[in-house]
């Protein structure tokens, strides 16, 4: 390889140029610090919001809810100092939905939201003439984790949803099921929505 007095100028006039662009572009120490400080404000100030507004909406769906049965509610209360707006959807009863495909049942979870076990129709075990599970909790768990401003992450199967149906049948059709996890904010929620063609 040839290097040659234009290719040296080349080569120095582009590493100046990065420089140039990375020491103008750079904020200062003082810029750097004041953006931080900011930065933080902002989110403290966020998270008083949240907490405040999802505490106030807990204490208002809960009075409504006396208000209509017009006794005072004996049920336990929200837990939002530990999961925040999702703390209504903590207590409730786990229940097995039930999804029927041509080839196969899907079960799903109330607690958690998602797949509890996958067993297909036409296929049997050689050894002992069992359908075949394609997936089981006992074998493998499945969740997401929800990261919930100022409470900390939580994996999905610490909440009950609320399903979309009992039971669904998609065997010829194309059909779904959504899973909703409900907040102490009827305007926020959590969907999961599966399809089934």
């Amino acid at each position: 390889m040839n290097i040659d007095r234009n290719t040296i100028v080349g080569t120095a006039l582009m590493i100046f140029l990065v420089l140039g662009y990375v020491w103008f572009q750079t904020p200062s120490a003082a810029e750097r610090k004041e953006q931080a400080r900011l930065d933080s404000l902002e989110q403290v100030q966020m998270q008083q919001a949240a907490a405040q507004a999802s505490e106030q909406i807990a204490r208002d769906n809960q009075a409504a809810a006396a208000a209509d049965t017009g006794q005072v509610s004996t049920a336990a209360p929200v837990n939002t100092d530990q999961y925040g707006i999702f703390g209504t959807s903590v207590q409730g009863e786990e229940k097995e939905i039930i999804v029927e495909t041509d080839v196969m049942t899907v079960r799903f979870s109330t607690r958690g939201g998602l797949v509890k076990g996958v067993t297909l129709k036409d296929h049997v075990d050689y050894t002992d003439s069992t359908q075949i599970e394609l997936w089981d909790e006992e074998w493998s768990k499945m969740f997401v984790l929800l990261n919930i401003a100022g409470k900390g992450a939580f994996a999905t199967d610490h909440f009950i949803f609320t399903p979309g149906a009992e039971k669904v049948d998609a065997t010829g059709q194309p059909a779904q099921l959504t899973m909703t996890l409900r907040t102490s904010d009827p305007s926020k929620y959590l969907q999961f929505v599966y399809g089934f063609t």
